[in-house]
């Protein structure tokens, strides 16, 4: 190519600059002359929050609409003849009396019983005076036999 012809490939001719695709804008000052709306944005930013807030609350209702759906039908079902029968055993093993080892004298109890029985002598062992030291029962047999007053409470107690 020669110097003529690279000097017009490089220059835009005028049926380039006719075209809009290439005519220059026609801005004055070449900024954009309007602010932004800010209503707008502060609009769409309300209703987006509106919008992910309603969604929440349906999948939540969902959820727990779920949830009740589920205890109501586990609550509502029929008891199964091996739950039932499982439970009758059970109970019969808490709550009857039998003999373990005769020899040894080893019994069963009702449950129930057995944990009164526990209770109540847990109970005794709490309210118990504590026991005395062997210096304080001396004291105490001394305490019967001399007939002093002083003698005389230390004995009642």
């Amino acid at each position: 190519m020669t110097e003529t012809e690279e000097k017009k490939v490089m220059q835009p001719t005028s049926e380039h600059l006719a075209t809009p695709q290439h005519a220059p804008e026609s801005h004055d000052g070449g900024y954009e002359k309007e602010d932004v709306n800010g209503g707008r944005i502060i609009g769409s930013f309300i209703i987006g929050v509106c919008v992910i807030g309603f969604i929440m609350f349906l999948v939540s209702e969902y959820f727990i609409i779920s949830k009740e759906r589920q205890i109501l039908e586990s609550a509502l079902k029929p008891e199964s003849n091996q739950l039932r029968e499982l439970r009758q055993r059970e109970d019969g093993a808490l709550n009857a009396y039998k003999v373990l080892d005769e020899k040894k004298g080893v019994y069963q109890i009702p449950i129930s019983e057995a944990m009164k029985r526990i209770a109540d002598e847990a109970y005794r062992k709490k309210t118990a005076p504590p026991v005395e030291e062997s210096a304080n029962n001396s004291n105490a047999k001394d305490a019967k036999k001399d007939p002093s007053p002083v003698a005389k409470k230390t004995a009642e107690k």
